[in-house]
């Protein structure tokens, strides 16, 4: 069981999580083989010079945690319906939460406040977006469903690429095991306006810049990377964007990897990542791997 909050809130331990969706979902290709597209250096040049950016989990900062929290639910756990933000993106459906519940942000509401519930034996993963409680009332901007034994994309979004966000981070459980075996999720400023590329499905970029990268760019940190001046944790995850990369999947002010918070994170550590930014990366064509544009799908 995960510890009760607000008061003396202090971030806890989450527990491991196994591999949500099929093998053959596309997080869990490796990049290390891709090809590096024809305009990579324009699009990293478009980005301009930013550095990892990463917020501590371990620990609260002015007065919040950093990463997306997630919630173990059952066919128990209570169910609450929502008059959503954006209806037509999201899934109309009874969403579980748990008291307490894990929000980002927590124990205050910032930011983009996702809520994420995973079912592991009904196979089920909801997700919210600008979740609240008002008093006794849970309230949302959206909300997504997922089958976790499917590779379909649901009807709803929670992101603006419409990806999902717990497979896409890193926890503490995969960096102390030694290895991340999935890519990982990235923000940028600069997302270009309008168009996306899968394995996004849309975009909310605001940049006019043609060079500037597309919602569902798959970034490779470059394979002559220097990883030696890393903590432990910092460097498994570098490692892992050499070898399965990253996807960019949200719009943010910073280049920030997607994590979720633990009370075992050395911030410090995480913090070196710092040392390496979006010059180091080149950007891969992940078009060669997709079976089709609606399905999550990755050939062999």
């Amino acid at each position: 069981m995960l510890v009760k909050w607000p008061f003396g809130f202090s971030v806890p331990e989450f527990p491991a999580l196994p591999r949500l969706f099929p093998d053959s979902a596309f997080f869990y290709a490796p990049a290390s083989d891709l090809r590096v597209t024809a305009d990579s250096q324009r699009t990293i040049d478009a980005i301009g010079g930013l550095p990892f950016t990463t917020r501590p989990m371990g620990d609260l900062r002015y007065g919040r945690t950093g990463g997306i929290p997630f919630n173990f639910v059952d066919d128990d756990t209570p169910r609450h319906r929502f008059e959503f933000t954006y209806p037509g993106t999201s899934d109309d459906t009874e969403y579980p939460i748990p008291d307490p519940a894990y929000v980002q942000s927590m124990p205050f509401y910032r930011a983009d406040n996702h809520y994420v519930g995973i079912d592991l034996e009904g196979r089920r993963m909801w997700e919210l977006a600008g979740t609240r409680r008002w008093f006794w009332l849970w309230q949302a901007g959206a909300g997504a469903l997922w089958d976790l034994d499917s590779l379909e994309y649901p009807i709803g979004q929670t992101t603006a690429s419409g990806l999902p966000l717990i497979p896409l981070a890193y926890t503490y459980e995969q960096v102390a095991s030694g290895s991340i075996d999935h890519a990982l999720g990235v923000t940028l400023p600069s997302v270009r306006i309008e168009e996306y590329q899968w394995p996004a499905r849309h975009t909310d970029g605001p940049s006019s810049d043609p060079d500037a990268p597309m919602m569902g760019t798959w970034f490779r940190l470059r394979p002559d990377t220097d990883l030696s001046q890393l903590g432990p944790q910092a460097r498994v995850i570098a490692e892992a964007l050499k070898e399965y990369g990253a996807l960019l999947m949200d719009t943010g002010g910073n280049l920030e990897i997607i994590g979720t918070p633990d009370a075992r994170w050395d911030d410090e550590d995480l913090a070196g990542l710092s040392t390496l930014g979006s010059d180091d990366l080149e950007v891969v064509d992940g078009s060669a791997i997709m079976v089709e544009r609606d399905s999550m799908e990755a050939a062999d």
